[in-house]
């Protein structure tokens, strides 16, 4: 029970934090504010599952003597980098494959497997695990410790996955949606691009959009939809001319700049 309550905890904790930091990097990336993730409430289950993955295995690791000291301080963070790639091309895959959903895209990122991992996402996760195990995993047993002493606040943790379960049957309600007109246009939806394109719409219908609720703004779905599908199709005919294009030409078929070779005389 006990393991149980903890696991809960650093879930719910993870989820938040792992949500405020891809609010701020989004921040930063992007230059708006935009409520990040697949849910409408402030968690992100992956990063929940990830604190909770980190734990674990520096909870198993502890137990471990491998006989080199420099060997048990990094096999933790080797085994967490491991755990956290599988963890994220999972996830990535089963909303690609189930859903026709893209919640994040590294297809442009050097190494990339379908788009959904890359060398340099996993490295960040490395230092993540490292920053976990030799700063965080102290604290996060004390924080433990004293949330299992405080049986009131269990009742905090019960209404917080109540309202999780609730926000995923919505978001698998639109996620459905979604899926429906993806899998007959033929294309996989860019989840985080579609939610910045509704927001936008709202904004010049003048319409007042909740910051968390704006794929809840069904008036411009279908206009969404249509010019959501459009910008796809310009973007898939640019890659097109773009790979067709000779090297001396632009993707637009302008000259790279270069003089043209004089012709030869007959």
């Amino acid at each position: 029970m006990e393991l149980f309550l903890s696991l809960a905890f650093l879930f719910s904790v993870g989820s938040f934090l792992g949500w405020c930091i891809e609010l701020v990097a989004r921040r930063l990336d992007h230059g708006n504010w935009c409520n990040p993730g697949f849910l409408t409430g402030p968690v992100l289950p992956l990063y929940g599952t990830g604190l909770v993955l980190m734990y674990l295995i520096c909870l198993l690791c502890g137990r471990v003597d491998t006989g080199y000291a420099w060997l048990n301080a990094i096999l933790p963070v080797l085994l967490i980098t491991l755990a956290m790639t599988v963890l994220e091309y999972l996830t990535g895959i089963a909303l690609l494959k189930g859903m026709n959903l893209r919640l994040w895209d590294y297809t442009e990122n050097f190494g990339n497997v379908q788009g959904v991992i890359c060398p340099l996402y996993s490295s960040l996760w490395a230092i993540c695990g490292a920053g976990y195990r030799f700063l965080l995993h102290g604290v996060a047993l004390k924080c433990i410790g004293w949330f299992t002493e405080h049986p009131f606040c269990w009742f905090f943790l019960g209404v917080f996955y109540g309202v999780l379960l609730v926000d995923l049957a919505c978001a698998f309600q639109l996620a459905g949606k979604l899926r429906g007109w993806a899998a007959k246009s033929g294309i996989v939806v860019r989840y985080e691009r579609f939610k910045d394109m509704l927001y936008e719409r709202a904004k010049k219908g003048k319409e007042k959009v909740s910051f968390f609720f704006v794929m809840h703004a069904p008036r411009h779905w279908q206009e969404t939809l249509d010019a959501y599908l459009k910008s796809r199709q310009n973007d898939d005919r640019r890659t097109r001319r773009k790979k067709a294009a000779p090297k001396d030409e632009s993707p637009d078929g302008e000259s790279d700049g270069k003089p043209a070779a004089p012709p030869k005389d007959p």
